[in-house]
């Protein structure tokens, strides 16, 4: 079993960043392990919810199914991803997203993984991958969410 943690300060609000980790096909989109994120075009994120994701992490595609573990609004939400195909060894693993407001454009997301190939040997070789597609996988959050807050900024233009 292992474990990587990460955070990364997004200049934005708490809400803000909620709603983009609350849209799935979004939010989970710069993993560069997803190849493919199936929901429904009405999906809703509650703890009922369960969504298949198409990763490959090196050897090939396969689907896992997500499931919702936890959920608190603007604050955190854990998930888990168990091969859909039982035979399948692929990395089970659990996710967690923690939202923490330090001021009122400034938030901290905490980002942790843990889970396992049932391989020691593969569970070892991995942990260093994995930690640089987090590092990864956060930049691009914090960049997509700062740069559509300055898009949101609305102008006032005064005729000469």
């Amino acid at each position: 079993m292992i474990k990587v943690k990460s955070k990364i300060k997004i200049n934005s609000s708490s809400v803000k960043i909620w709603n983009f980790l609350n849209d799935l096909s979004m939010g989970l989109s710069f993993n560069r392990f997803h190849k493919k994120i199936k929901t429904d075009c009405s999906f809703k994120l509650d703890t009922k919810s369960q969504i298949i994701i198409e990763h490959n992490f090196g050897f090939g595609s396969y689907e896992m199914i997500l499931s919702v573990l936890e959920i608190l609004p603007n604050q955190r939400i854990i998930f888990e991803e168990k091969a859909k195909n039982k035979s399948d060894q692929l990395f089970f693993h659990k996710t967690e997203f923690e939202i923490i407001e330090e001021s009122q454009n400034l938030t901290l997301l905490n980002y942790e993984v843990s889970g396992t190939f049932d391989n020691k040997f593969a569970d070892l070789s991995f942990k260093p991958i994995l930690k640089g597609v987090m590092l990864d996988e956060l930049l691009k959050i914090k960049i997509a969410i700062e740069s559509s807050d300055s898009r949101s900024v609305t102008r006032q233009y005064n005729p000469v």
